[in-house]
């Protein structure tokens, strides 16, 4: 699954926000600042927790320096 998120880095607090019903647009408050990719660390982090996997099924696919990233969700596949 992929989805369209827009991150608002070194806010006063944490936060998700849906922009549509199936959750594929979102906007995400970050406390971390956007400095040596500390806010994209915390967005993967607040991610895996928001959709329930490990955070090593979430990876930026594109927007890594931009504020519009581009966000792939893998569910790992049973054994």
């Amino acid at each position: 699954m992929q989805i369209e998120v827009k991150v608002i880095a070194g806010a006063s607090r944490c936060a998700i926000l849906p922009l549509n019903e199936e959750r594929t647009s979102l906007r995400v408050k970050l406390m971390r600042p956007a400095l040596e990719g500390r806010a994209n660390e915390q967005l993967c982090e607040i991610l895996s927790k928001y959709f329930g996997v490990h955070k090593k099924y979430v990876r930026i696919v594109s927007g890594e320096h931009s504020q519009r990233k581009r966000i792939e969700i893998v569910p790992p596949f049973p054994p």
